[in-house]
């Protein structure tokens, strides 16, 4: 079956090729699903952006059946980065509008508005937002937003949606 074509009801539980192919395969899909763990948002993380983030993981998680699903996750878990600057801004009572997404970056940042659990997080995110972006963070978000091409791999996805699950959980530390 090509890349292209929908699948059947025949093949539609059945892994995507390439998955395997690319010498990523998983024997079954719960051990595929264990990844998804290491993006996994904070209970302090307000409960609608919580909600919103897991779109970006499930869809990652059919990644499994469906290779191409890795750039809509990667673009929900951008737009629900985006929510989360919002809202962090909003409880606390400072005016947002409709700024894009590095613009509020870097408001909630001039504010000391997020608290890494580590210096090595981070280190991380501001070296993709500040070195990096044109081709990753805001770079990469746009990109898949105004038309894309592109083609990551799910394990490339599955990078961004921890790198964003770090940025969110340090926006709403206790």
């Amino acid at each position: 079956m090509g890349y292209s074509q929908l699948k059947t009801k025949d093949t539609i539980t059945l892994q995507d090729i390439r998955i395997k192919s690319f010498g990523l395969g998983f024997p079954d899909i719960a051990e595929y699903l264990k990844l998804l763990d290491v993006c996994e948002l904070s209970h302090h993380v307000p409960e609608v952006i919580r909600q919103s983030f897991d779109i970006a993981r499930n869809t990652l998680a059919y990644t499994y059946f469906c290779y191409e699903l890795s750039m809509p996750a990667q673009l929900y878990a951008y737009s629900v980065v985006e929510l989360a600057l919002k809202t962090k801004l909003e409880l606390l009572g400072f005016k947002t509008d409709k700024s894009s997404l590095k613009k509020r970056y870097d408001d909630v940042r001039s504010r000391n508005l997020i608290a890494f659990k580590s210096d090595e997080d981070k280190s991380m995110i501001d070296f993709y937002v500040k070195y990096l972006s044109s081709k990753s963070f805001f770079g990469k978000r746009n990109e898949l937003a105004h038309g894309s091409n592109m083609l990551e791999t799910p394990f490339d996805a599955l990078n961004d949606l921890r790198k964003c699950s770090i940025l969110i959980n340090a926006l709403f530390s206790e």
